[in-house]
């Protein structure tokens, strides 16, 4: 009922932004222009791809591992689910102080027991097949391998994340790093190009939440191909944009999260 409520006063909120004929470049103004655009499904239908073209372009332009961190960055700063998920919360052991965190993410799944419970194999199935069928969609060249691409990496990652309960343990998601510590805890991420893009080279101390997790990463770029980095990320770009995408990118969406793992 709650729920159901605030949807109600969130829509009128919208609705009220996209009849007030607001002046340009304020907070009014570009929500009443997104509400509006959403709705237009003509307009998205017709556009297909052409609103995360560039992005798009950027993944598949990569030369070198190294563009990795560059291109997360990017994500995290459009709200692209990508490999880690960066936080500004208070600190635990001093409330005067925020603590910057790094969090384990990067999965399609809702966590790691999606990948490995022999019970959700048709999950795994069935999800696999939709990643397959969103590449075809998109039209990128040999939709199954690039399917198979994403769901190695997935797994990889997926191997060392934490399991939900150990993920909302304090004890095990406070884990302090200097900038030149984690730089040595995980070389093959361009840490320091990563905080300095992102303003923060004079950053002094980083939480991790799963310090195994970055370790690994390093061991995960090692050892998948330029290509699967560029099916992965590709593929995070789709997932993350598939509901503001064409009609058949959200159908297809919402057919499987919507579907498959909640219906």
């Amino acid at each position: 009922i709650v729920d159901e409520r605030n949807k109600e006063i969130l829509k009128g909120i919208m609705e009220g932004a996209a009849n007030a004929n607001a002046e340009k470049g304020t907070n009014t103004q570009l929500l009443g222009d997104y509400y509006t655009s959403i709705l237009d499904m003509e307009t998205r239908n017709n556009l297909a791809l052409q609103p995360i073209q560039k992005e798009l372009d950027r993944v598949y332009g990569m030369e070198s591992k190294d563009e990795i961190a560059s291109l997360s960055l990017m994500f995290s700063a459009i709200g692209i689910q990508s490999l880690f998920g960066p936080e500004i919360d208070q600190d635990r052991d001093d409330n005067t102080k925020y603590m910057f965190r790094l969090w384990q993410d990067g999965l399609g799944l809702p966590d790691r027991d999606y990948y490995f419970d022999e019970e959700l194999m048709d999950v795994r199935t069935a999800y696999e097949e939709h990643i397959r069928t969103m590449f075809e969609i998109a039209g990128i060249e040999g939709p199954e391998v690039a399917a198979t691409e994403v769901m190695d990496i997935e797994t990889y990652l997926a191997g060392f994340s934490m399991n939900s309960t150990d993920s909302h343990d304090d004890t095990k998601i406070y884990n302090k790093f200097t900038l030149e510590e984690l730089i040595a805890h995980s070389p093959s991420f361009d840490w320091n190009g990563w905080f300095m893009d992102a303003g923060l080279g004079d950053i002094d101390t980083i939480v991790l939440a799963n310090p195994n997790f970055f370790a690994k990463l390093s061991q995960v770029i090692d050892n998948n191909s330029m290509d699967k980095w560029k099916s992965y990320f590709a593929w995070r770009l789709l997932s993350s944009t598939a509901s503001m995408l064409s009609e058949e990118f959200e159908q297809e969406n919402f057919n499987f999260y919507m579907g498959v793992l909640n219906g």
